[in-house]
Parts: C-alpha cells; structure tokens; sequence
C-alpha cells in the first residue's frame, strides 16, 4: 500500500487522471465498482440480476443431472444455497431463489417422469410453505401470490405433491 500511495503522491493531477481514466477503459472489474459507486439503483439492479443468474445456475446444477446423467437431485446443495440468503437476512434472494428451486423441481420431475421418492416432494412442499409464511412475515403475500398460485398450479401430479402445493395455497390464500 505503501508503494501505491507513493507511486501517486509523485503524479500532478493530470496524470492521476490519465491513470484512473486507463485503468477504467481496461479493467472491467475497475468500471463495476465505479459504476456501483456513483450510478445507483441502475448498477444495483445488475448486480442484483447477477447474482440471481449465478444463483439460478447453481440450483439447475444441484437439481439436474449433468449430460453425462451424473449428479442432480442434490437436495442438501439447493438448501445450502437457500440457507445462505436466510442467514444473511437477504430474504427478497430467498424468495426468488427459492420459488425458483421449486419451479426447477417441477421442471425435472415433468422431464424425468418424476420417480425420485417421497423426500424429494417433501422438501419443495416444505420449502414451498416456508417462503409461503416469509412472505407473508415481510409484507409480500399479495406481491407473490400470483407466483405461489402458478407453482401449485403447475406442480407435479405425482407423490401428492400437486395435492399438497395447493392445499397449502389455499389454506393462505382462499
């Protein structure tokens, strides 16, 4: 840090600019966090949508095989991934991420014919539930319920689980 404070204690002010404005055109990493800095909400947003994305990618990864047909069905994977938001105290990503996971689950159940045992179903059921009540506990009920209906709505038919999703809509909802 030393060298760094000297290197441009030594420049005028012209070539400190010259500086920044170089590491800006040719360090992306640069841009972000100037972006994040003084641009606001806009930057946020992408950031935001970012780690949504790389969020979503990990949950197929742990849901989905590979297309060697190895791995997926990882049920402790999606909920460390979920468990990370809630202890973070970052519940909007618990939502989002978490009905994501179930629409995933469907997703898989419907492309693979669904045979994956009882425990599969009990988890996105429970899990289902529980950001059914978060969003409720923050305010969002009426904000999510379009998308909890469309989860139950869609859900797989098999297990009970379909049963089960809308059971659980209509005891918050109806």
């Amino acid at each position: 840090m030393k060298t760094f404070k000297q290197f441009f204690e030594l420049m005028d002010r012209e070539e400190v600019y010259k500086e920044l404005e170089y590491l800006y055109q040719e360090f992306p990493v640069v841009r972000k966090y100037y972006k994040l800095k003084f641009s606001g909400k806009e930057y946020t947003d992408e950031l935001k949508q970012e780690l949504v994305t790389r969020y979503q990618n990990k949950i197929d990864a742990a849901i989905f095989p590979n297309e060697l047909f190895e791995g997926g069905l990882e049920l402790d994977k999606v909920d460390r991934l979920l468990t990370s938001f809630k202890k973070k105290r970052q519940f909007q990503y618990f939502l989002e991420i978490g009905i994501y996971s179930i629409q995933q689950a469907n997703v898989m159940a419907e492309m693979y014919g669904g045979d994956f045992g009882e425990d599969y179903y009990l988890y996105f059921e429970e899990l289902y539930e529980e950001l059914i009540e978060k969003a409720s506990e923050l305010g969002l009920s009426e904000e999510y319920k379009p998308m909890f209906h469309e989860l139950a709505k869609s859900a797989f038919e098999g297990y009970g689980h379909y049963d089960q999703l809308n059971i659980l809509f209509e005891e918050k909802y109806c």
